[in-house]
């Protein structure tokens, strides 16, 4: 039996178990019990840290699903579990459950990481540990960063949409959060990026290969750092960064689908992976059974979210990457399509583990900042390093806009269904535009576009944080 139809009695699991997490005060302090005094409940403070991230509102999923199905990669079919309605429609409320869950689960990841940089340099170290005491003081610099960019750029207008002068989320960075201000943009912006050049100083210099792909290490802060300087605008830094990481060529190489396609076709559901940098690693035991982050596409899951006939239409027949969507219809829709890129690791269905940093994003971030500032010819060689190992042919002659465009959508396709469009489209000044042609069994209710910088354009601050923290300002058109 398919687990949608085991619709109403999940339903009522699943609303109590929202129910509890929202009922619940926000997590607002570090208890004693979580001071760390020693070495060893340092390094379980780590494991426990990566441990927050696996949240099934954080990496678990939820953070992955929202902006996906907000941008037009995706839709939400009308035979659904009633997931993520409100999030596909841009029709929030400050009590909605999805946001407010992601809200509070990435504060409370957050704390993890402060109770590492808060207590973790009195911990006593002998001669032989201080390596180990700075490699975990680094990681939590890094993670603490990420989660603060994740926040910006969900509940916030992008950088470019006003210049980051516009409300951010609070910088939190002790035990307690208590009841702080919003930060601006801009300045979470110089916070995390402060944070990630900590974490540069204090991570060791040493391989994935020896750190290991699931730890933050000193090329996931400047692949992240790459990132980050996109998202703000600062192209140059961007170019500077992403070379840092692919000049570390001997431990990360792009997954050739053309030299071996069997590979490719697993390469999400085998964690550790040569073209992996950060990957939040998913064990049997670390996932959400029904809900792992694959079920929510898959026709013997939920199946709720499905491929959009635009995107899929309009590949190139030779993109190896369409064969990760087959025709997943039924005699009452029989075009609709099923992607099967997370059907799952260990013999797991939907078991997932998110590779939030690996080398195709490095080498796209310095194409698209090359493109931006002109470099034309470095622009397309990361391009094509792309391109040619999904079929694709070499792309030439093109510049300008038409390059910036060019290296948007090998974005579109390289990380459809990673959660990453509408972020790309937001962070450009490009609005939402959703077609699925042949498709009738879409959700109703759905816009079909979606301006950028427009205030619904974005998730409301939640309304219980609104209510129980004064210094907090709402998001422009929500109210109070």
């Amino acid at each position: 039996m398919k687990i949608k139809y085991l619709l109403i009695s999940l339903g009522l699991i699943y609303l109590s178990a929202c129910n509890k997490h929202l009922d619940q005060a926000p997590p607002d302090k570090g208890p004693d019990k979580d001071a760390i005094v020693d070495m060893g409940g340092l390094n379980a403070a780590v494991v426990g840290m990566y441990s927050k991230m696996r949240d099934l509102s954080y990496y678990g999923g939820l953070y992955l699903y929202l902006p996906e199905i907000m941008g037009d990669n995706v839709y939400i079919s009308a035979n659904n579990s009633n997931r993520y309605l409100s999030s596909y429609r841009y029709n929030w409320v400050g009590s909605d459950g999805d946001v407010t869950a992601v809200w509070n689960s990435i504060y409370s990841a957050i704390l993890s990481a402060n109770n590492i940089i808060n207590d973790g340099p009195n911990v006593p170290a002998g001669d032989d540990e201080v390596a180990t005491k700075n490699s975990d003081l680094g990681q939590a610099y890094f993670i603490r960063a990420l989660e603060h960019f994740d926040l910006v750029r969900f509940f916030a207008q992008q950088y470019a949409i006003g210049g980051g002068s516009q409300l951010g989320v609070p910088y939190v960075t002790q035990k307690q959060i208590g009841s702080p201000a919003r930060n601006s943009v801009a300045e979470v912006y110089e916070m995390l990026i402060a944070d990630l050049r900590k974490a540069e100083s204090l991570l060791p210099d040493v391989t994935p290969k020896t750190l290991g792909r699931y730890n933050a290490n000193k090329d996931a802060v400047h692949a992240l750092l790459s990132r980050v300087y996109l998202y703000r605008g600062d192209n140059d830094s961007a170019v500077v960064e992403a070379t840092k990481v692919v000049e570390s060529a001997a431990d990360y190489s792009i997954i050739d689908a053309v030299a071996n396609p069997s590979g490719y076709m697993e390469f999400y559901n085998t964690p550790g992976t040569a073209g992996e940098i950060f990957t939040l690693h998913f064990l049997t035991t670390n996932g959400g059974g029904s809900t792992n982050y694959g079920n929510m596409y898959l026709n013997d899951g939920y199946g709720d979210i499905k491929p959009s006939t635009g995107l899929i239409n309009s590949l190139d027949p030779a993109d190896i990457r369409r064969e990760f969507v087959v025709n997943g219809g039924n005699e009452d829709q029989p075009d609709e399509l099923e992607n099967l890129k997370f059907t799952g690791q260990e013999n797991t269905p939907g078991l997932y583990s998110p590779k939030i940093l690996r080398i195709e994003e490095v080498y796209l971030n310095r194409a698209e900042a090359n493109a931006k500032l002109g470099q034309t010819n470095d622009a397309l060689d990361d391009l094509n390093e792309i391109r040619t190992r999904r079929g694709l042919s070499i792309l030439t002659g093109v510049s300008g806009k038409a390059l910036v465009d060019s290296v948007l959508r090998e974005r579109q396709i390289e990380f459809m269904f990673e959660g990453t469009r509408y972020f790309d489209l937001m962070r450009n000044e490009l609005d939402v535009k959703r077609s699925n042609p042949g498709i009738t069994n879409v959700l109703s209710g759905s816009p079909t576009e979606i301006k950028h910088g427009e205030d619904h354009s974005i998730v409301p601050i939640p309304a219980r944080e609104l209510n129980s923290n004064n210094n907090m300002d709402p998001n422009p058109g929500y109210g109070n």
